[in-house]
């Protein structure tokens, strides 16, 4: 993966900022998976504290993220992988790599697809409003 259009380059962050995901590796028993939109994949409220954690950091968790949930659905992104492998080495401890994350139960991955469906919509809807050819509701 290359560094993007202000030099971010994802695998140097996370080896930078390895010791955020090291400190997450105790899963909270009332996490729950949500569908984040810049990703487009699932995270769990306990994988990570958006509150501390540097935001170059969460820019590349967000690769983690996307590759992890389109793993877990049948449509791996291979661009992603050695973000993923890479992570797996610096915090293999982290809780987002629990094997119920990464190879979750049937309800998480319709809830990934029911909310991906819903935020792809929604999107639609934005920009159709934004361009004008949205339909009136009747």
């Amino acid at each position: 993966m290359s560094r993007d259009a202000k030099n971010h380059d994802p695998l140097e962050a996370l080896r930078q900022f390895r010791e955020y995901p090291n400190e997450k590796c105790v899963e909270e028993p009332d996490a729950r998976p949500f569908y984040e939109l810049m990703s487009g994949a699932l995270i769990w409220t306990d994988e990570t504290d958006r509150k501390i954690w540097p935001i170059e950091l969460i820019w590349s968790m967000r690769f983690v993220f996307a590759y992890r949930s389109r793993r877990f659905v049948g449509d791996e992104w291979e661009e992603c992988r050695p973000l993923w492998l890479e992570a797996k080495k610096l915090f293999p401890k982290w809780v987002g790599f629990l094997e119920t994350r990464v190879h979750p139960p049937l309800w998480v991955v319709e809830f990934y697809h029911q909310e991906k469906d819903k935020s792809d919509r929604e999107l639609d809807d934005m920009l159709n409003d934004l361009d004008g050819t949205r339909e009136p509701e009747q």
